[in-house]
């Protein structure tokens, strides 16, 4: 999977909100779930479960240790 998004830094892509942790939503890409990092979220915006976002990709990580 990391192969497949390693290429697209810079791309805006559209996910779903899956949830939210300590207030930093994952969003769902499809085979993988992306983090959200409160220093790139717009304050006034809020991020609900279900929530359709539009996001750019910055960083891609590659870990054996599962989420990052």
């Amino acid at each position: 999977m990391y192969d497949e998004y390693v290429d697209r830094v810079g791309d805006i892509v559209t996910a779903s909100c899956s949830r939210a942790i300590s207030a930093t939503p994952w969003s769902n890409l499809g085979r993988v779930e992306a983090l959200l990092p409160k220093s790139e979220q717009v304050d006034s915006e809020r991020y609900e479960h279900g929530a359709r976002v539009k996001a750019i990709i910055i960083k891609v990580q590659n870990s054996t240790k599962g989420r990052r």
